[in-house]
């Protein structure tokens, strides 16, 4: 899955500005300030820190960020959180949750 090569890529982006790496466009040099990339690399700190301070419980209703598709939670252990949508059990890493679901109510 992508997800991963995104994480190394913030990660590898995050050390080069750390380290003081410089960025060089046509013989000039300029600074990541210049750039759109730090204000990115904050949104997306920001969304993973909302992410990771979501928790579901057993009977919340979740709806697919993507497909909209609607999933009653039905379980949660220590890795994962199964859920039942209209057709079969889906069974989804807990980690990666909030990525591809929100919190949704009945009659949404």
């Amino acid at each position: 899955m992508l997800d991963q090569e995104y994480e190394r890529l913030v990660e590898y982006l995050q050390g080069m500005i750390a380290d003081g790496v410089q960025l060089v466009h046509g013989g000039n040099l300029f600074d990541w300030g210049d750039t759109n990339i730090l204000d990115l690399l904050m949104e997306i700190q920001e969304k993973n820190n909302e992410i990771k301070d979501l928790e579901c419980e057993v009977g919340d209703l979740l709806q697919n960020r993507y497909t909209g598709q609607k999933s009653g939670v039905a379980y949660i252990n220590e890795n994962h959180v199964h859920l039942l949508p209209a057709e079969k059990i889906v069974i989804f890493p807990k980690d990666k949750i909030w990525q591809h679901y929100k919190k949704s109510k009945p009659g949404e």
